[in-house]
């Protein structure tokens, strides 16, 4: 099911500037939920409890409705984080999502974790970098809402030489959990080391694929982005 609802998304954005919407991400350690008037920020939570994001994602859901008197009928655009990152919170958050705007004409987008990350605002060159374990990162260059370096999983080293062949003499910062990783290759870098995804990023960047696009995700069109195979595709020889 396509949920377009009955008026492009250019058209409806024009006519309904203030979209209400609700916008969340639970691909890492910190689970983040918003709910947003245009790019106005009503109400959010933040979870860093040592529970499982799918103990915490709809009651986190719930409560933000429930204190802003809004119903899940009421919402106009549902934008996700589709990762990378935990392969469980992804899949969580974007069960989460088409649960909600199943059999509904609300439309659903999914964003990249990483450029969740980046502030809205420009702040020149910023790698968002998140912790992968075993050495390794997940990694997406922006410049204000431009991608310099597609996400993907790679090496500390590898991502500092990268930076150091792309923008040598340019200030580069460093944001999330896997930056100091990557800083500890580099000469001279900005470090934003405790920066996470943050649902009320992923709410404007939603709202912008949702223009750009014209129109939500179909429920086929929902898919995670782990940025590596998953366990079951290495045994099984795929990639």
């Amino acid at each position: 099911m396509m949920k377009t609802g009955a008026l492009s998304a250019s058209r409806f954005l024009k006519e309904n500037p203030a979209l209400l919407t609700l916008s969340f991400d639970a691909s890492t350690a910190v689970l983040t939920v918003a709910l947003m008037k245009g790019n106005r920020c009503l109400d959010q939570l933040e979870n860093r409890e040592r529970k499982t994001h799918a103990e915490q994602l709809m009651p986190a859901i719930d409560l933000l409705l429930k204190r802003n008197n809004l119903s899940v009928q009421e919402l106009e655009l549902v934008a996700a984080g589709h990762g990378p990152g935990s392969y469980t919170g992804i899949r969580i958050a974007l069960a989460t999502a088409l649960g909600l705007t199943s059999g509904t004409s609300t439309p659903l987008v999914t964003v990249s974790t990483l450029q969740a990350i980046t502030p809205a605002e420009d702040s020149g060159i910023i790698y968002a970098v998140l912790d992968a374990r075993g050495g390794r990162v997940y990694a997406g260059g922006y410049r204000h809402n431009v991608c310099l370096y597609e996400d993907r999983q790679t090496t500390a080293e590898a991502l500092a030489q990268h930076i150091a062949k792309m923008h040598g003499g340019e200030m580069v910062t460093l944001a999330g959990n896997g930056a100091a990783a990557v800083a500890r290759y580099i000469g001279t870098a900005r470090v934003w080391s405790d920066t996470w995804p943050q649902a009320v990023r992923l709410g404007e960047l939603g709202r912008m694929q949702y223009e750009r696009m014209g129109r939500g995700l179909a429920d086929a069109e929902v898919r995670p982005f782990y940025a590596a195979p998953t366990q079951a595709e290495r045994l099984a020889g795929q990639t």
